[in-house]
Parts: structure tokens; C-alpha cells; sequence
């Protein structure tokens, strides 16, 4: 379980392991965890959000508390919307195209390559991104996609000419050298 047979040029078929569903969303959850790390402290530094305002009031649940303060500062909520989806892009692209893949990726010995097993550049990372943002927007519908898809791919990574695959996977798995 867990390999997906890949036609390629030749007629010839190559053994590539794809990720599973459940790496892909554990990747994902400690990729947000660690973006809206980053992007809460960035709030704070820039003095966009003022958690000291969160009063504790046991009358009320935390998260009741936080939703109101939150409410109270819609520019900083712009801003950590803003932050979010612009260094969510721009981070997932420099990992994707530098190290392969996010941090979550890499934990769970995860790659993001191109159609031929090889690590993808700069420009089809922030392509990737770009559209993984905006397909997460109506429910995640772009990466529940891969649940389905018989290749595991998502909406984001059939857009982008991407894969993500198994650390495993060898790379030059499409295309054969020529004789």
C-alpha cells in the first residue's frame, strides 16, 4: 500500500511511492501550526493585535474571549490575514523549491517534485502555493481532492505540475535517458 504505478515515456512504468492522505494532512496541520506561530508573533511585534486586552473572566470561555478582543481589532485581524496568506505562499514556495518540501513534509519524509521526480523551481513553488492557498478558501476542497484522485494529487499539485511523494521515491522516475 502505497505505491502508485506512473505511466512514463517508453511505455515503461516505474514504482513511485505516493503520499498518503494522512501524511499529507498531518504536514499540513504542523505547517500551520508553525505559520500561525510565526504570523501571531508578527502580530504582536508590529503591535497589530493587543492581547493584553483578552481579559480572564471565567464567566466566559478563553476562546469566547479571544473571539471578542479579536472582533474588537478588525485592521489587526487584515493584518494577520494578509500575513498569513503572503507568507504562507511565499515560505511554502522557498521550502518546496529549496528543501523539496515544508517542514511538515520533511518530518514526515515527505517531497514535492515535478513530472520527473526532480525538485521543483521557484516559480512553479509559488505557483503551487498560490493556487494551495486559494483552493483551501471553500473548505479545502482543492487538497481533499487527493483523497480521491487516483494519482493522490491534489487540485493545487495537478495545477502546478507537481507530485508529492514518498522520501523513498527515487528521482529521474519519468523519463529515461536517452541511448
Amino acid at each position: 500500500m502505497g505505491t502508485k504505478s506512473i505511466p512514463v515515456k517508453k511505455g515503461r512504468n516505474h514504482e513511485v511511492m505516493m503520499a498518503s492522505m494522512g501524511r499529507r494532512v498531518l504536514a499540513f496541520l504542523l505547517d500551520f501550526c508553525l505559520l500561525a506561530g510565526i504570523v501571531g508573533f508578527l502580530a504582536v511585534f508590529f503591535e497589530q493585535i493587543d492581547w493584553t486586552r483578552i481579559p480572564l473572566d471565567p464567566r466566559w470561555s478563553l476562546l469566547d474571549q479571544i473571539v471578542d478582543v479579536l472582533h474588537d481589532q478588525a485592521e489587526g485581524m487584515r493584518f494577520v490575514a494578509a500575513m498569513a496568506v503572503g507568507l504562507g505562499c511565499i515560505l511554502g514556495a522557498l521550502q518546496d523549491a529549496g528543501l523539496e518540501g515544508t517542514f511538515g513534509k520533511r518530518l514526515l519524509g515527505l517531497r514535492v517534485v515535478d513530472r520527473h521526480g526532480e525538485r521543483i523551481g521557484m516559480a512553479q513553488g509559488l505557483w503551487r502555493n498560490f493556487w494551495k492557498v486559494l483552493l483551501l478558501l471553500p473548505m479545502g476542497v482543492g487538497s481533499w481532492w487527493a483523497g480521491f484522485d487516483s494519482m493522490r494529487r491534489s487540485m493545487h499539485d495537478r495545477l502546478a505540475g507537481t507530485w508529492v511523494v514518498r522520501r523513498e521515491t527515487p528521482r529521474g522516475w519519468a523519463d529515461e535517458p536517452e541511448d
